[in-house]
């Protein structure tokens, strides 16, 4: 089986693209979607490690900047969207989440200050699957050791409508937090699978076989005000620059995964 992964460089178009619609819409100004491909400029510094992106267009001011940030986001999704996907039309894991987030996207969202700036720039579709990973071990671990996070997750996921299950069981569906353990027993100890000859593929077993709960949970945990309050070191992990060991500089490659 393979899974599609976005590589470094295919993340970093993603995220510098949500910075600018983002810095944008913090000063007001917007595109009011009317951009093309043939407008997009990638600036790479020498004395940063990061790119920028620049549109080689004047951002204006609009009467309604949250209305047309939408018009921003969806017009991203048009214009890089289809740059990830292969030949088959198979998306990276989280891709299809991504899309549909930004096409999906209101100004009642788009109001809210995480949406964009974290949100959107730290989605789990442009996150490393390292990073991924390293954010799960770290939500399971302060959930177990911090008595008032675990009531306030616990609470959260009592409360969500129509949560993403983490984890199907060959039973059926298993309770939300039972599943949480069993995606880090997983990603834990899921290398002793013979099958198993990276501990990246975990990961990507996981994603792939579980989509729609990584993102939902995050957005959920940034809406409710719980992420940066009772979860920071597990925020801290999602770090869109995580270095891999990747050759191909295309915006997706193939991990196999048995």
């Amino acid at each position: 089986m393979y899974v599609l992964a976005p590589t470094v460089h295919g993340r970093v178009l993603l995220v510098a693209c949500m910075a600018l619609i983002s810095e944008n819409h913090s000063n007001g100004v917007s595109y009011s979607g009317d951009f093309t491909v043939e407008d997009i400029l990638m600036i790479k510094h020498k004395r940063s490690p990061n790119e920028i992106m620049e549109i080689l267009k004047d951002p204006a001011e609009a009467e309604d900047t949250d209305e047309a940030t939408v018009k921003d986001l969806r017009k991203a999704a048009e214009i890089l969207m289809p740059l990830y996907k292969d030949g088959d039309g198979v998306y990276p894991v989280y891709f299809r989440r991504y899309k549909n987030d930004l096409e999906g996207a209101t100004k009642e969202l788009v109001a809210q200050e995480w949406f964009i700036r974290k949100y959107l720039c730290f989605h789990a579709a442009i996150m490393s699957s390292a990073a991924r990973r390293s954010f799960e071990l770290s939500l399971y671990s302060t959930r177990e050791v911090c008595e008032e996070a675990s009531k306030m997750f616990d609470e959260m996921v009592a409360n969500m409508v129509n949560p993403s299950p983490p984890w199907n069981a060959r039973n059926g569906t298993i309770p939300y937090t039972e599943g949480i353990r069993a995606r880090r027993n997983y990603l834990v100890h899921g290398w002793k699978h013979k099958k198993v000859v990276h501990l990246n593929e975990l990961e990507l077993y996981v994603a792939n076989r579980h989509g729609g709960f990584l993102p939902c949970l995050v957005q959920t945990m940034l809406e409710k005000g719980i992420m940066l309050t009772h979860f920071e070191s597990a925020w801290s992990c999602l770090n869109p620059y995580c270095k891999l060991e990747l050759s191909s500089t295309t915006n997706s490659h193939e991990e196999t995964v048995t």
